[in-house]
């Protein structure tokens, strides 16, 4: 199975929408694609919170949430993902995480995250710089101390 099919169809089928209703995102449509990509309801279901997010009360950009899906409460799944995405069809209420008013998972842990902006590899002869950090050039500078 090609997963960069499925997560190409919901960035294509959902358009990187603003709000939650504009991405037509729902249970029973991530379903429906996981079906038809032959990919386990579950893959689907994280595709789609790393793309979108979630939208809660808490105040952080990105955060790594320890969660368990619904179906399979015994397998915990971490992502890295943003916590404030407002146009988000995922919602964060106390533990419970819902698609579209769906219980989906429960988080089980919310930690900062606190991402190296760079390090050094081989030896020091080579810098390696995380795409991910907030500031690139504070990544600049932590490599330059160390």
């Amino acid at each position: 199975m090609n997963m960069g099919r499925t997560r190409a169809y919901l960035i294509r089928g959902c358009c990187m929408p603003t709000s939650a209703k504009e991405t037509g995102l729902t249970l029973r449509n991530a379903a429906r694609l996981a079906a038809r990509y032959d990919v386990p309801l579950a893959d689907a279901l994280l595709i789609a919170v790393n793309l979108y997010g979630i939208s809660s009360d808490q105040h952080r950009h990105r955060a790594r949430v320890t969660l368990c899906l619904a179906d399979e409460a015994d397998i915990p799944w971490m992502a890295i993902i943003p916590l404030n995405a407002a146009g988000s069809p995922f919602r964060l209420q106390g533990t419970s995480l819902y698609l579209e008013g769906d219980l989906i998972a429960q988080v089980n842990r919310i930690d900062a995250d606190e991402a190296v902006g760079g390090y050094f590899r081989d030896d020091g002869r080579a810098a390696t710089l995380n795409p991910n950090a907030r500031d690139l050039s504070a990544a600049a500078r932590h490599i330059k101390r160390t």
